[in-house]
Protein backbone atom coordinates (compact mmCIF):
# COMPACT_ATOMS: atom_id res chain seq x y z
CA UNK A 1 0.00 0.00 0.00
CA UNK A 2 1.06 3.36 -0.99
CA UNK A 3 1.02 5.82 1.64
CA UNK A 4 3.07 8.47 0.09
CA UNK A 5 0.77 9.13 -2.46
CA UNK A 6 -1.61 9.90 -0.14
CA UNK A 7 0.09 12.33 1.82
CA UNK A 8 0.07 15.31 -1.00
CA UNK A 9 -0.26 18.46 0.59
CA UNK A 10 -1.21 16.92 4.21
CA UNK A 11 1.01 17.94 6.96
CA UNK A 12 2.23 14.71 9.18
CA UNK A 13 0.72 15.08 12.56
CA UNK A 14 2.92 13.76 15.60
CA UNK A 15 1.15 10.84 15.84
CA UNK A 16 0.83 10.43 12.53
CA UNK A 17 4.58 10.14 12.47
CA UNK A 18 4.94 7.88 14.99
CA UNK A 19 2.78 5.72 13.89
CA UNK A 20 4.46 5.77 10.82
CA UNK A 21 7.71 5.29 12.45
CA UNK A 22 5.82 2.25 14.58
CA UNK A 23 4.84 0.16 11.00
CA UNK A 24 8.08 0.64 9.19
CA UNK A 25 9.69 -0.93 12.14
CA UNK A 26 7.52 -4.03 11.40
CA UNK A 27 10.57 -6.28 9.46
CA UNK A 28 13.28 -5.16 11.66
CA UNK A 29 11.02 -6.44 14.75
CA UNK A 30 10.43 -9.66 12.83
CA UNK A 31 13.63 -9.97 12.51
CA UNK A 32 14.72 -9.13 15.89
CA UNK A 33 12.12 -11.95 17.39
CA UNK A 34 13.64 -14.82 15.32
CA UNK A 35 17.03 -14.28 15.78
CA UNK A 36 16.62 -13.65 19.90
CA UNK A 37 13.64 -16.74 20.02
CA UNK A 38 11.42 -14.29 21.44
CA UNK A 39 7.59 -14.41 20.63
CA UNK A 40 7.35 -10.70 23.64
CA UNK A 41 9.03 -8.80 20.80
CA UNK A 42 6.20 -9.25 18.86
CA UNK A 43 3.45 -9.28 21.14
CA UNK A 44 5.04 -5.97 22.34
CA UNK A 45 5.17 -4.78 19.17
CA UNK A 46 1.50 -5.43 18.46
CA UNK A 47 0.87 -4.12 21.99
CA UNK A 48 2.66 -0.61 21.08
CA UNK A 49 0.95 -0.27 17.24
CA UNK A 50 -2.56 -0.54 18.88
CA UNK A 51 -1.60 1.56 21.52
CA UNK A 52 -0.36 4.43 19.13
CA UNK A 53 -3.17 4.09 17.39
CA UNK A 54 -5.73 4.70 19.99
CA UNK A 55 -3.82 8.02 20.87
CA UNK A 56 -3.99 8.96 16.88
CA UNK A 57 -7.40 7.33 16.74
CA UNK A 58 -8.63 9.61 19.78
CA UNK A 59 -6.55 13.05 18.54
CA UNK A 60 -7.59 12.80 14.77
CA UNK A 61 -10.73 12.43 12.77
CA UNK A 62 -10.54 9.99 10.14
CA UNK A 63 -12.94 11.09 7.44
CA UNK A 64 -13.53 14.71 7.07
CA UNK A 65 -16.03 15.77 4.14
CA UNK A 66 -13.48 18.90 4.41
CA UNK A 67 -10.25 17.37 3.80
CA UNK A 68 -10.39 14.13 1.56
CA UNK A 69 -6.78 13.97 0.98
CA UNK A 70 -6.56 13.87 4.19
CA UNK A 71 -9.32 11.29 4.44
CA UNK A 72 -8.08 9.07 2.34
CA UNK A 73 -4.26 9.10 3.75
CA UNK A 74 -5.88 8.59 7.15
CA UNK A 75 -8.15 5.62 5.77
CA UNK A 76 -5.21 3.82 4.08
CA UNK A 77 -3.11 4.14 7.44
CA UNK A 78 -5.72 2.82 9.57
CA UNK A 79 -5.78 -0.34 7.13
CA UNK A 80 -2.24 -0.43 7.05
CA UNK A 81 -2.19 -0.29 10.94
CA UNK A 82 -5.19 -2.97 10.71
CA UNK A 83 -3.01 -5.11 8.56
CA UNK A 84 0.36 -5.26 10.76
CA UNK A 85 -1.25 -5.72 13.88
CA UNK A 86 -3.21 -8.61 12.42
CA UNK A 87 -0.18 -10.24 11.08
CA UNK A 88 1.68 -9.37 14.04
CA UNK A 89 -1.13 -11.42 15.85
CA UNK A 90 -1.43 -14.29 13.73
CA UNK A 91 2.11 -14.68 13.70
CA UNK A 92 1.68 -15.40 17.83
CA UNK A 93 -0.89 -18.12 16.88
CA UNK A 94 -3.59 -15.61 18.42
CA UNK A 95 -6.98 -14.81 15.42
CA UNK A 96 -7.82 -11.04 15.69
CA UNK A 97 -11.91 -10.28 15.05
CA UNK A 98 -12.47 -8.74 11.37
CA UNK A 99 -14.11 -5.96 13.01
CA UNK A 100 -14.48 -4.22 16.35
Amino acid sequence: MNLSASVGTHQLSKEEKHLLSLIYAYPQMLREAGQNLSPAVMANYAYDVAKAYNHFYHDHVIVDEAEPQTSVFRLKLSDLTSKVIRQSMLLLGITVPDRM
